[in-house]
């Protein structure tokens, strides 16, 4: 009937048909259409359950304290009908991968990988349909303290550009150290070493800011680093020379550092490679792509949240009123199961947005060669059938080289193509794009799995060094026999809290601090001290190297300070209000 009529329920109850029955014969068997029957049979003395199927470890979760340190557990199966598939999430290995379905209790081992300061992540063990998991927690290892600025191979100066012979670092990864004063805002310094193996870095240091480069002629942003000290500049105005220091580890991170303090952690994946370090075409590989199957790492920020990173790839905006890119579960067989990841590009619903929501990586390539691509994607399609998803492929020396593949369906498709390099070209950026609408658009996800890119690789050249604009370089090092934190005097934490508790201010070991809108002056401290100033709460605000009396400090507001001069083996402390 019409929209609002009150219509009264239909019920029944009492139902009979009468008539005759029908007998059936007794009978078994199956109809096949084309099926592969391996046996069939029947039991005609009861009702009885198959032999229950088990798959059981001997711990649900794991801690590992200690980079490339393991931790063990056992496995218990019955009665499975295929062998178990062993696999562990990033920054874990596991051992064995494989093991036989009738094989009994089975002990596997679980390593620690990666130097990250904590990591969470599962072993999975797989069995025809079922699943079984161990949830995995570590810790990796402080990186080992080293000091190499007493084997400078660069003694001081302001050449513009400098490589240096000897870099040959092993599997424990490599060292950079550069001493430098960068106080004019026409200067900037660029440090870079890249091994055979297209492990490394390009940085920059300028009079206000530092950070990492992302490839060179094109638009995507370089990764700059906040002053952990202050949230945002680094203040190379003061007319000081500053020790910058890069650490690229075994699982291929580097640790940035300025002054002593830990200033921000990148993952080489992430940074695209210089276009001038390729120097030759390598080897055909079938997928030239970094994390093509999304399940490597990506990063959460709580305070924006929004993933900020995906490992291999860049984000672009960083903006949830824009959209929002990130990393999702999907399921599309039991093989490709629950714990398969894939690409998500979201609009955000309720604002026009100002930019396409995309995910981007920059691939070094041969000149004059023919590149194939493959994508499983699905989605950023509007209610009204508007296709807003898209994958492209830029050349990134040639503009009007380019191509673009719309993505048409709701359901996952294979869309692939061929892309021909220039004789000129170096690099090309695939990219995956959602562009926006309009407000209050219903726009499903763009998303993506499982993406190649075939064709010949490019080597490198390792090398290692700098380039420079005007900074005034003291000395510039490196070692090749790992990656190490940089040796430099400090307190512990019992320390910072026994001086706030104990220290009286106006007779502190010899040492005076004083503290005026937001800058620290020392006074008592012998010239060339070291001085480093902590916050209430332990963490290293600010360090000084070949401090000179009344020399200014910025602080990053008002509160309590721990203040610490060293000199050789002296050591003096004091505390200092800034209001």
């Amino acid at each position: 009937d019409k929209w609002g009529a009150s219509i009264s329920s239909l019920k029944v109850d009492d139902v009979k048909l009468t008539g005759v029955d029908r007998n059936v014969a007794a009978t078994v068997g199956f109809q096949n259409n084309g099926a592969d029957i391996a046996y069939f049979t029947y039991d005609t003395t009861g009702a009885y359950a198959p032999a229950f199927a088990s798959l059981t470890a001997s711990t649900d979760s794991l801690v590992i304290d200690g980079t490339g340190n393991s931790a063990t557990f056992t496995i218990h199966a019955e009665n499975l009908v295929s062998d178990i598939k062993v696999s562990a999430t990033h920054g874990f290995a596991v051992s064995p991968t494989t093991i036989k379905a009738d094989g009994g209790d089975q002990k596997l081992t679980v390593v620690n990988t990666t130097t990250l300061a904590e990591n969470t992540g599962k072993v999975i063990l797989r069995s025809g349909d079922l699943r079984t998991y161990v949830d995995v927690r570590s810790f990796g290892s402080a990186l080992d303290v080293k000091d190499i600025s007493q084997n400078p191979v660069y003694t001081g100066g302001d050449d513009m550009n400098k490589t240096f012979e000897g870099f040959a670092p092993g599997t424990d990864g490599f060292t950079v150290e550069v001493r430098a004063k960068v106080d004019d805002p026409s200067m900037e310094l660029a440090p870079f070493a890249v091994t055979a193996d297209k492990v490394g870095f390009q940085s920059y240091i300028n009079s206000t800011s530092m950070g990492m480069l992302n490839g060179a002629n094109s638009y995507i942003s370089n990764e700059e680093i906040s002053n952990p000290a202050n949230g945002g500049t680094f203040y190379n105005t003061d007319g000081l020379y500053h020790t910058y220091r890069y650490a690229v580890t075994s699982d291929k991170r580097v640790f940035v550092y300025r002054d002593g303090l830990a200033v921000d952690t990148f993952r080489v994946a992430d940074l695209a490679l210089q276009p001038d370090w390729s120097v030759e075409t390598g080897k055909a590989l079938r997928n030239l792509l970094k994390n093509s199957d999304f399940e490597g790492e990506w990063n959460f920020s709580k305070s924006r949240n929004i993933v900020t990173r995906i490992e291999g790839w860049d984000v672009y905006p960083y903006d949830q009123y824009n959209s929002t890119q990130e990393i999702v579960a999907e399921e599309r067989s039991n093989e490709v199961d629950q714990n398969n990841h894939v690409l998500s590009v979201s609009r955000y619903k309720w604002n026009d947005g100002w930019s396409a929501g995309e995910i981007s990586q920059i691939v070094d390539v041969a000149p004059n060669e023919i590149y194939t691509f493959s994508a499983l994607a699905k989605g950023g399609i509007k209610s009204d059938g508007t296709k807003l998803g898209s994958i492209r492929i830029y050349d990134l020396q040639n503009a009007d080289n380019k191509t673009t593949l719309q993505v048409t369906s709701d359901s996952y498709k294979k869309y692939s193509c061929d892309f021909e390099t220039l004789a000129n070209t170096k690099q090309i950026r695939v990219v995956f794009a959602l562009e926006r609408d309009k407000w209050g658009a219903s726009i499903s996800s763009l998303k993506a799995d499982d993406v190649s890119l075939r064709g010949y690789s490019r080597n490198v050249e390792q090398q290692i060094g700098f380039k420079n604009n005007g900074a005034d370089i003291a000395y510039f090092a490196f070692d090749n026999n790992g990656a190490f934190a940089p040796m430099l005097p400090g307190l512990t934490a019992q320390e910072i809290t026994d001086a706030i508790e104990n220290v009286i201010a106006e007779d502190a070991d010899g040492i005076r601090a004083v503290a005026s809108g937001n800058m620290l002056t020392v006074y008592g401290a012998a010239d060339g001290s070291r001085v480093v100033v902590y916050a209430a709460n332990g963490t290293q605000v600010a360090a000084v190297d070949n401090y000179t009396q009344g020399m200014g400090i910025a602080l990053p507001g008002s509160g309590i300070y721990v203040v610490a001069a060293f000199n050789g083996g002296d050591k003096k402390v004091t505390k200092v209000v800034n209001r």
